[in-house]
């Protein structure tokens, strides 16, 4: 639930620490947070749904409209 919750970190970790540019590192972090949304208890995901769809509106590209 860390990664969900803790999206303004990663988003350092990607493009500060790794130096990545806006769009590898948002598709980075954006993996990131799928990986632990599918690691998550289905009754734990109630609690963090609204963070978790947030930080995904947060993290879409213009490429995810096409």
């Amino acid at each position: 639930m860390t990664h969900i919750q803790e999206v303004p970190s990663l988003q350092y970790l990607a493009y500060v620490q790794h130096d990545m540019d806006i769009d590898k590192g948002t598709a980075w972090v954006r993996e990131k947070v799928q990986r632990s949304w599918g690691k998550i208890h289905p009754r734990a995901r109630e609690e963090v749904r609204d963070e978790y769809e947030a930080a995904m509106a947060m993290l879409r590209t213009p490429a995810d409209d096409e």
